[in-house]
Protein backbone atom coordinates (compact mmCIF):
# COMPACT_ATOMS: atom_id res chain seq x y z
CA UNK A 1 0.00 0.00 0.00
CA UNK A 2 1.36 3.39 -0.93
CA UNK A 3 2.17 5.88 1.84
CA UNK A 4 -0.47 8.24 0.37
CA UNK A 5 -3.15 5.54 0.47
CA UNK A 6 -2.17 4.58 4.02
CA UNK A 7 -2.35 8.24 5.09
CA UNK A 8 -5.81 8.64 3.51
CA UNK A 9 -7.09 5.50 5.25
CA UNK A 10 -5.77 6.78 8.56
CA UNK A 11 -7.48 10.16 8.08
CA UNK A 12 -10.76 8.41 7.14
CA UNK A 13 -10.46 6.23 10.24
CA UNK A 14 -9.88 9.24 12.50
CA UNK A 15 -12.99 10.89 11.06
CA UNK A 16 -15.01 7.71 11.65
CA UNK A 17 -13.93 7.53 15.29
CA UNK A 18 -14.42 11.27 15.76
CA UNK A 19 -17.99 10.85 14.50
CA UNK A 20 -18.92 8.21 17.09
CA UNK A 21 -21.75 9.50 19.22
CA UNK A 22 -21.67 8.70 22.91
CA UNK A 23 -19.48 6.05 24.42
CA UNK A 24 -16.78 6.25 27.02
CA UNK A 25 -13.59 7.96 25.96
CA UNK A 26 -10.47 6.78 27.78
CA UNK A 27 -7.06 7.95 26.61
CA UNK A 28 -6.83 7.27 22.89
CA UNK A 29 -9.83 4.92 22.73
CA UNK A 30 -13.60 5.14 22.46
CA UNK A 31 -15.68 2.33 23.97
CA UNK A 32 -19.28 1.56 23.06
CA UNK A 33 -21.68 -1.15 24.11
CA UNK A 34 -22.61 -3.14 21.00
CA UNK A 35 -26.25 -2.01 21.38
CA UNK A 36 -25.10 1.62 20.88
CA UNK A 37 -23.77 0.78 17.41
CA UNK A 38 -27.18 0.23 15.86
CA UNK A 39 -27.64 3.73 14.46
CA UNK A 40 -23.96 4.50 13.79
CA UNK A 41 -23.35 3.02 10.36
CA UNK A 42 -19.58 3.46 10.01
CA UNK A 43 -18.80 2.33 13.57
CA UNK A 44 -21.20 -0.60 13.17
CA UNK A 45 -19.52 -1.62 9.91
CA UNK A 46 -16.02 -1.45 11.46
CA UNK A 47 -17.18 -3.63 14.37
CA UNK A 48 -18.86 -6.09 11.97
CA UNK A 49 -15.70 -6.41 9.88
CA UNK A 50 -13.59 -6.86 13.02
CA UNK A 51 -15.96 -9.58 14.19
CA UNK A 52 -15.69 -11.41 10.88
CA UNK A 53 -11.90 -11.14 10.78
CA UNK A 54 -11.61 -12.33 14.39
CA UNK A 55 -14.02 -15.19 13.77
CA UNK A 56 -15.71 -13.83 16.88
CA UNK A 57 -19.20 -13.79 15.40
CA UNK A 58 -19.98 -17.07 17.16
CA UNK A 59 -18.81 -15.58 20.43
CA UNK A 60 -20.49 -13.05 22.63
CA UNK A 61 -18.94 -9.60 22.90
CA UNK A 62 -20.43 -6.62 24.64
CA UNK A 63 -18.11 -3.68 24.11
CA UNK A 64 -16.34 -2.42 21.05
CA UNK A 65 -13.17 -0.41 21.56
CA UNK A 66 -12.09 1.90 18.76
CA UNK A 67 -8.53 3.24 18.70
CA UNK A 68 -8.41 6.93 17.88
CA UNK A 69 -4.86 6.66 16.53
CA UNK A 70 -5.14 3.79 14.05
CA UNK A 71 -7.74 1.45 12.47
CA UNK A 72 -7.74 -1.00 15.36
CA UNK A 73 -10.93 -2.41 16.87
CA UNK A 74 -11.18 -4.58 19.97
CA UNK A 75 -14.19 -6.75 20.74
CA UNK A 76 -14.55 -7.21 24.49
CA UNK A 77 -16.60 -9.91 26.16
CA UNK A 78 -18.14 -8.97 29.50
CA UNK A 79 -20.78 -11.73 29.76
CA UNK A 80 -22.27 -10.26 32.96
CA UNK A 81 -22.39 -6.68 31.72
CA UNK A 82 -26.03 -6.23 32.67
CA UNK A 83 -25.97 -8.51 35.74
CA UNK A 84 -22.95 -7.14 37.66
CA UNK A 85 -22.27 -3.60 38.85
CA UNK A 86 -18.58 -4.00 37.92
CA UNK A 87 -18.43 -6.77 35.30
CA UNK A 88 -15.21 -8.65 34.56
CA UNK A 89 -13.59 -9.09 31.15
CA UNK A 90 -13.55 -12.70 29.89
CA UNK A 91 -12.22 -12.48 26.31
CA UNK A 92 -10.80 -9.81 24.03
CA UNK A 93 -10.15 -9.86 20.29
CA UNK A 94 -8.04 -7.05 18.86
CA UNK A 95 -8.17 -6.55 15.10
CA UNK A 96 -5.93 -4.31 13.04
CA UNK A 97 -8.22 -3.50 10.14
CA UNK A 98 -5.28 -2.47 7.95
CA UNK A 99 -3.25 -5.65 8.25
CA UNK A 100 -6.15 -7.93 9.26
CA UNK A 101 -3.99 -9.21 12.13
CA UNK A 102 -6.05 -10.60 14.99
CA UNK A 103 -4.98 -11.30 18.54
CA UNK A 104 -7.18 -12.98 21.12
CA UNK A 105 -6.74 -12.98 24.89
CA UNK A 106 -8.56 -15.29 27.24
CA UNK A 107 -9.02 -13.60 30.62
CA UNK A 108 -11.43 -16.23 31.93
CA UNK A 109 -8.76 -17.96 34.01
CA UNK A 110 -7.12 -14.78 35.34
CA UNK A 111 -7.22 -14.40 39.11
CA UNK A 112 -7.47 -10.61 38.79
CA UNK A 113 -9.54 -9.78 35.69
CA UNK A 114 -10.00 -6.29 34.30
CA UNK A 115 -13.34 -4.77 35.30
CA UNK A 116 -15.60 -1.93 34.18
CA UNK A 117 -16.70 1.16 36.04
CA UNK A 118 -19.30 3.74 34.98
CA UNK A 119 -20.93 1.28 32.61
CA UNK A 120 -23.81 3.64 31.78
CA UNK A 121 -21.34 5.63 29.66
CA UNK A 122 -20.97 2.71 27.24
CA UNK A 123 -24.71 2.65 26.49
CA UNK A 124 -26.76 4.82 24.15
CA UNK A 125 -28.37 7.80 25.86
CA UNK A 126 -31.84 6.28 25.37
CA UNK A 127 -30.95 2.79 26.68
CA UNK A 128 -33.61 1.71 29.21
CA UNK A 129 -31.04 0.76 31.88
CA UNK A 130 -28.75 3.77 31.55
CA UNK A 131 -30.40 5.69 34.43
CA UNK A 132 -30.17 2.65 36.71
CA UNK A 133 -26.44 2.30 36.05
CA UNK A 134 -25.89 6.07 36.40
CA UNK A 135 -27.49 5.91 39.85
CA UNK A 136 -25.02 3.15 40.85
CA UNK A 137 -22.13 5.28 39.62
CA UNK A 138 -23.40 8.30 41.57
CA UNK A 139 -23.63 6.21 44.74
CA UNK A 140 -20.00 5.11 44.36
CA UNK A 141 -18.91 8.65 43.45
CA UNK A 142 -20.66 10.06 46.52
CA UNK A 143 -18.65 7.61 48.65
CA UNK A 144 -15.45 8.98 47.07
CA UNK A 145 -14.44 5.55 45.78
CA UNK A 146 -13.46 6.73 42.30
CA UNK A 147 -10.70 8.92 43.68
CA UNK A 148 -7.21 7.79 42.55
CA UNK A 149 -8.49 5.17 40.10
CA UNK A 150 -5.10 4.41 38.49
CA UNK A 151 -4.84 0.92 40.03
CA UNK A 152 -8.55 0.17 40.34
CA UNK A 153 -9.16 -1.36 36.91
CA UNK A 154 -9.07 -4.96 38.10
CA UNK A 155 -11.03 -7.10 40.52
CA UNK A 156 -8.67 -7.43 43.48
CA UNK A 157 -7.74 -3.79 44.17
CA UNK A 158 -11.28 -2.63 43.43
CA UNK A 159 -12.77 -5.31 45.70
CA UNK A 160 -10.34 -4.32 48.46
CA UNK A 161 -11.31 -0.66 48.13
CA UNK A 162 -14.99 -1.57 48.37
CA UNK A 163 -14.38 -3.81 51.38
CA UNK A 164 -12.42 -1.11 53.22
CA UNK A 165 -15.25 1.35 52.57
CA UNK A 166 -17.83 -1.08 53.96
CA UNK A 167 -19.46 -1.55 50.57
CA UNK A 168 -20.90 -4.84 49.40
CA UNK A 169 -21.96 -5.52 45.85
CA UNK A 170 -24.45 -8.17 44.85
CA UNK A 171 -25.27 -8.11 41.16
CA UNK A 172 -26.20 -4.50 40.48
CA UNK A 173 -27.04 -3.77 44.10
CA UNK A 174 -24.57 -1.67 46.07
CA UNK A 175 -24.98 -1.62 49.84
CA UNK A 176 -23.08 0.51 52.34
CA UNK A 177 -22.65 -0.81 55.88
CA UNK A 178 -23.39 1.91 58.40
Amino acid sequence: MSPERRERLLEDWKETVKGIRGGKRVGTSVYLHQSALDDQTEAYEAARIASLLAHASGHHFDLVKFSVLSPVVSLLSYPRFFEDAFPALEFAWTVDLTTEKVTMRDYSKYANKPILHRKELFLAKDHPRRAEFAAMTKKVEDLGLFYGMNAMGSEKPWGERLRKAGVTVSGNRITVKR
